[in-house]
């Protein structure tokens, strides 16, 4: 009997722990897409393992497209492939060099960095699709901007970011009560806003935005997602 209670007890108990398993099951995926997508910014690293980031980039090949333009800069972990050469005024191309202290400044409107896409704002412009608004880490805090330069200094590449202005997030209202939503944010985009230069490890993802008017944006996160646009 002492035996049967205690069969009893342990398939019960397997029983609700698979119950309880899959009771927020959109939460345990969201979960998990939140790590594979930390793992896959933290394969920029020098100091990342090899063959996990191999295994991390073959998890998500099928969302991406590889691409084969050069130049190439091949890292320890990535190789950076550059297209379409960036032409600037004289003044902003001596501006950059005086930050840098470097002469040969190349200046570029496309990267992809393993098999992540970016492009400059001016670029996407006039293009279907934009890879131009990320979501950044600065300061040990994330904020929102657009990607003004891909910049080349010997063999390293840095982003020249400007900062978007966050107003508010969206809030949705349910009797008395209000719910704000932090993926969802809505700003401004000013050419007198912060400019900064970032490393791509820097970058945590891609966003999708909406321009509404000639300087009001609405910005949209997917935090399920390893990449949002």
């Amino acid at each position: 009997m002492d035996n049967y209670q205690t069969i009893q007890l342990s398939t019960s108990s397997m029983v609700r722990a698979t119950v309880h398993s899959t009771k927020c099951h959109a939460q345990e995926i969201a979960n998990t897409m939140n790590l594979l997508r930390l793992a896959v910014r933290n394969t920029l690293l020098e100091d990342f393992s090899n063959e996990l980031k191999t295994m991390l980039e073959q998890i998500q090949r099928k969302k991406r497209v590889t691409a084969t333009e050069k130049p190439t800069i091949q890292t320890q972990h990535h190789s950076i492939k550059l297209r379409i050469k960036q032409t600037v005024d004289e003044t902003l191309y001596k501006d950059i060099q005086e930050i840098f202290r470097y002469d040969d400044i190349q200046l570029y409107q496309i990267v992809r960095i393993g098999t992540t896409r970016f492009t400059t704002r001016d670029f996407a412009k006039a293009k279907k699709n934009d890879d131009s608004c990320v979501l950044y880490r600065f300061n040990k805090s994330s904020h929102i901007g657009f990607i003004e330069h891909i910049v080349r200094v010997n063999q390293k590449i840095f982003f020249k970011i400007k900062k978007v202005t966050i107003k508010e997030n969206l809030t949705c209202t349910y009797g008395n009560r209000k719910f704000q939503c932090r993926n969802i944010s809505m700003g401004s985009y000013n050419n007198d806003e912060n400019v900064f230069f970032l490393k791509p490890e820097d970058i945590i993802e891609k966003l999708v935005h909406y321009q509404e008017a000639a300087n009001s944006f609405y910005f949209f996160r997917f935090p399920t997602l390893c990449e949002s646009s």
